[in-house]
C-alpha cells in the first residue's frame, strides 16, 4: 500500500518540522492562559508529535498487511520424525 507510506512518512514529517519552526514562534502574542506563544506552541507539539507517531506506525502495519516487523512472509517446511 503507497498510499499508508506516504501518509506514514508525511506523519513523520510533520512531526519532525513542526517543533523546528520556532523562529517563525519567536514571539510572545498571542498568549493563552499567560503563557507567551513560543512556550505554548513548543509544548503543544509533544502530544501531537506523539498522536502522529502513532498513526505513523499504525499506516505502516497496515502497509505491511498487519505483520509484525519481524515475522516472515514464508514459512520453512519442518521435518517431522515418526
Amino acid at each position: 500500500m503507497p498510499a499508508a507510506r506516504t501518509g506514514s512518512r508525511i506523519c513523520l514529517l510533520v512531526a519532525f518540522v513542526g517543533p523546528l519552526l520556532a523562529p517563525v514562534s519567536l514571539r510572545a502574542e498571542p498568549r493563552l492562559l499567560g503563557w507567551p506563544f513560543f512556550y505554548w506552541y513548543q509544548l503543544l507539539w509533544v502530544p501531537l508529535a506523539a498522536g502522529l507517531l502513532i498513526c505513523a506506525g499504525l499506516l505502516r502495519r497496515r502497509a505491511r498487511g498487519g505483520r509484525a516487523p519481524d515475522t516472515p512472509t514464508t514459512r520453512r517446511p519442518t521435518a517431522r520424525t515418526g
